[in-house]
């Protein structure tokens, strides 16, 4: 099930990007916090890092 999820979302994320070349959809810009991104990048590659003997970390007020 994990293949069919990530090959449907990757299928959306396509058409999506075919929406915008085509000028069919205008991107919003949006205020978000840049800790808060930095934060989900890190969860995503911690594992891998950790995998590979890498420490990343972030420090932010």
């Amino acid at each position: 099930m994990i293949v069919i999820e990530n090959l449907s979302k990757l299928i959306d994320q396509l058409f999506e990007y075919s929406k915008l070349e085509a000028h069919e959809i205008v991107p919003r810009n949006e205020p978000f916090q840049l800790s808060d991104l930095i934060q989900d990048i890190l969860m995503k590659f911690e594992m891998i890092a950790a995998q590979k003997n890498i420490q990343i970390n972030m420090e932010a007020p």
